[in-house]
């Protein structure tokens, strides 16, 4: 983002994704995204840090019992720090979710 010929921040994002399939019915994901923000405080008003970072990763396992019915189990969680502060856990999901066709 640019204002007035200044850069108000810098931004890196780097992401990694690795998927494993075991067999026709069953795989699982992992995404770890690593971003990093350099703000210039001369034109922010709030009281923001000049540097934040952030960690985020995410697992999902799916197995498919049948072509219309499959079960997800999956975790993310996400971390942010600063210069102050190290990445620190900001939030964590578990989930689970079953879809299931039904055939008349």
């Amino acid at each position: 983002m640019r204002e007035e010929s200044q850069e108000a921040y810098t931004a890196a994002v780097a992401r990694s994704t690795l998927a494993y399939q075991f067999n026709t019915r069953a795989f699982v994901r992992a995404i770890l995204q690593y971003s990093s923000y350099d703000y210039n405080l001369a034109l922010y008003d709030d009281d923001r840090e000049d540097v934040e970072e952030g960690l985020s990763t995410q697992l999902l396992f799916s197995y498919k019992l049948n072509p219309q019915s499959a079960i997800y189990v999956g975790y993310s969680d996400a971390s942010q720090g600063t210069l102050d502060y190290d990445l620190t856990r900001t939030d964590r999901t578990l989930f689970i979710k079953v879809g299931y066709a039904f055939l008349f």
